[in-house]
């Protein structure tokens, strides 16, 4: 999934941010922030968030995130995206360098 240029914005401390923006609200679904860290041993909190109707959507925005990192040569190993609800219940891991099935 090709990231379109300019789709993200890295701020302060280094999380990236997405400015594309979701409708909120849409068959009746409400709309709930996700925190996309940044994580590779030392977590790297993204305070702003995005909004989303779906874990799904959330997760789907991720994979895009983790893919727009790859191409980084400083981006570690270990690196990947942490989806984290408004409750703070981590929703999924996304690994930047996904390892290839043994």
């Amino acid at each position: 999934m090709a990231v379109p240029a300019g789709l993200f914005r890295i701020v302060a401390d280094g999380a990236a941010v997405c400015k594309a923006t979701v409708s909120p609200r849409k068959r009746g679904h409400e709309v709930r922030t996700f925190y996309f860290d940044m994580k590779d041993g030392v977590p790297v909190r993204d305070r702003i968030g995005k909004q989303f109707r779906l874990n799904s959507e959330a997760i789907v925005y991720s994979k895009a995130l983790a893919e727009s990192f790859r191409s980084d040569p400083h981006a570690e190993p270990d690196l990947m995206v942490v989806v984290v609800d408004e409750s703070g219940r981590e929703v999924h891991r996304e690994p930047v360098h996904p390892t290839a099935p043994a």
